[in-house]
């Protein structure tokens, strides 16, 4: 993992999010704090946790949601809620992970900012194929 430029992703993240970081977990992961999910989730804000592979940028990293969440619209595709956390990520069975497929990540341009983006997006049109495409661009 590029420790300085995940530092420099973080700084960023924190001017526009609460987080909360965890590096030294076997899966290193951020929290973002009451994401505001849309008028169509209950509850309406939630945490979106972000695993960083452990050769971050490079791949782009994946994403849970707390289980708690409802989409109040039906059933959504992109959430895997079978797919729990990995069990060394405390309360591992409270989160569910949300398929973002394998987007064209580029590690040059692309960061936590554009996970984040990406997921604004996503929770709007949960069901959607083509939120991801536009974010990464």
């Amino acid at each position: 993992m590029n420790l300085p430029r995940v530092q420099t992703e973080l700084a960023a993240l924190r001017q526009r999010y609460s987080v909360a970081v965890n590096l030294n977990n076997e899966f290193p992961y951020v929290i973002v704090k009451d994401v505001d999910f849309g008028p169509d989730w209950r509850p309406r804000q939630g945490d979106v946790m972000i695993v960083l592979r452990r050769n971050h940028p490079q791949d782009q990293p994946v994403v849970l949601v707390e289980d708690r969440m409802e989409y109040l619209r039906g059933p959504t595709k992109h959430w895997m809620s079978k797919l729990a956390a990995p069990p060394s990520i405390p309360n591992h069975r409270d989160w569910k992970r949300w398929c973002i497929h394998e987007v064209n990540w580029n590690p040059q341009r692309h960061t936590l900012i554009t996970v984040m983006r990406l997921m604004d997006r996503a929770f709007r049109k949960p069901n959607s194929d083509d939120t991801y495409d536009k974010v990464v661009r």
